[in-house]
């Protein structure tokens, strides 16, 4: 899962999610948000909600590390990547199925464990063998 259940942690990383969503980001395609959000691997495919519960992107990458370090000398620390949510909802709406049950964004506050319960109920541990 791509949440943290301390609620202490998880605010820088929304909070900088929310200006990501009203700036452009230059540096990248149009269709990532950078987060700092630690992840992990496994984590791609992982929903990243905001402090609502709405799903704002999918976790998709990490920056290499080892390349970053060649090239500029420096560690990067929680240095990710997120498929922007409006670009996949695109995608879903073009799907009858999926499109009818898709959900308006909350717009409410909510609290931190609610957010959190919600997002573990949607998430599930997929295997493939």
């Amino acid at each position: 899962m791509n949440f943290f259940l301390d609620e202490n942690f998880p605010r820088p990383a929304l909070t900088l999610l929310q200006r990501c969503e009203h700036q452009a980001t230059h540096a990248l395609d149009g269709f990532h948000f950078q987060i700092s959000v630690p992840v992990q691997p496994g984590n791609s495919g992982g929903a990243l909600v905001d402090e609502r519960g709405n799903v704002v992107g999918v976790v998709s990458a990490k920056l290499n590390a080892r390349a970053a370090l060649l090239s500029s000398g420096s560690l990067p620390e929680n240095v990710n990547y997120a498929v922007k949510s409006s670009f996949l909802l695109s995608f879903l709406e073009s799907v009858p199925e999926v499109s009818a049950k898709l959900k308006e964004p909350n717009t409410k506050e909510r609290k931190f464990d609610d957010v959190v319960s919600d997002a573990e109920k949607g998430a599930v541990l997929l295997v493939v063998y």
